[in-house]
């Protein structure tokens, strides 16, 4: 999350690189109460404008705010508010290239790791879906709290206990921090990535192609959507009276690595 201010702050805030613009940056680690008080701590400093990637439906909130006058950006898909804009990227359609991509590798026992109260998790497995519909493709899935490395060893390890003739020879994960976590609990056990299982993240994270098995993954255009959010912030700012900016869909593109296709 990050807010606008008109004027220079205090050390440790971030100068805009355009327009005089100073800038707060705040992280809610995935806490719902946390994303609430960086909320009312930004409302309470009286920022001008503010970019949010939610954990939930923030939407009736930053509506409030901007009847006071704190227009708001939401990286990622919000219900249709004529006070609210947002910058998109396509989900569903990454949860269908990997969902193809594995069943170009013969895959047919998929398994998908992700957060059902999170609403990228729910369209990437909505896109997944559509991929192996029609198909002899079982997928099963299981829930995971926080979308964090530890979440992925815990899956792993559920994984591992799994009957040998009832494991995945696939695994999706919502995002790469749970795949890597998976990823070194599988290596740990012994159990070959891609041969036995393969294994697929989402965000193309540096991390993703730095470990022993480089994982395949889906590419978000990180700098292009915070470019994108932010011009859309400050066309507001600079027209309080129009409605908020619509954007296109950033499309989701697969980077296959190791984690897929071997060596």
């Amino acid at each position: 999350m990050a807010a606008l201010f008109p004027r220079p702050l205090a050390r440790g805030r971030r100068r805009g690189a355009r327009g005089g613009w100073s800038l707060f940056f705040s992280n809610s680690d995935r806490d719902d109460a946390q994303e609430r008080r960086n909320l009312d701590m930004f409302e309470a400093h009286r920022v001008q404008g503010i970019v949010i990637y939610p954990l939930g439906d923030v939407v009736p909130r930053l509506e409030g705010l901007a009847d006071r006058g704190i227009r708001s950006v939401v990286v990622g898909p919000i219900r249709q508010s004529s006070k609210v804009a947002s910058v998109l990227f396509d989900d569903r359609g990454g949860g269908r290239l990997a969902g193809e991509h594995l069943l170009d590798l013969g895959r047919r026992r998929l398994l998908f790791l992700g957060n059902p109260a999170v609403s990228q998790s729910n369209d990437r497995l909505a896109g997944l879906r559509e991929a192996v519909s029609g198909s002899d493709t079982s997928l099963s899935i299981i829930d995971v709290s926080h979308l964090a490395i530890e979440d992925g060893l815990r899956a792993g390890e559920q994984i591992i206990a799994m009957p040998v003739t009832e494991r995945p020879d696939a695994v999706f994960a919502a995002n790469d921090m749970v795949a890597l976590g998976v990823l070194t609990q599988l290596l740990r056990h012994g159990i070959r990535v891609p041969e036995e299982i393969a294994l697929i993240g989402f965000d193309d994270v540096a991390q993703a192609h730095q470990g022993v098995v480089p994982l395949t993954s889906v590419r978000q255009p990180g700098y292009e959507i915070g470019r994108a959010a932010g011009a859309a912030l400050l066309q507001q700012l600079a027209d309080p009276t129009a409605p908020p900016p619509a954007t296109t869909p950033f499309p989701a593109e697969l980077i296959v690595r190791e984690s897929t296709v071997g060596r």
